[in-house]
């Protein structure tokens, strides 16, 4: 079974980047992979303007690393 680890800077970067290519390798390719996702943060501060400043941090970690593992 052949390996394969993508790596990410944010959470949900892969999903709008590469989607198809990860479906591919997980339920069309007739070889066996074994996956992993990498990220390199927990997307803490992946919400755009001061009007979701008090969800940024701890708070929005939290909820990016569920959505990861789900």
């Amino acid at each position: 079974m052949a390996k394969i680890i993508f790596s990410q800077a944010h959470p949900d970067d892969l999903e709008f980047n590469c989607a198809h290519l990860m479906h591919y390798i997980a339920i069309k390719s007739k070889q066996k992979y074994n996956i992993k996702i990498a990220s390199i943060t927990k997307g803490e501060f992946g919400l755009p303007g001061a009007k979701y400043d008090k969800f940024k941090g701890k708070f929005l970690a939290k909820i990016r690393t569920r959505e990861l593992y789900s």
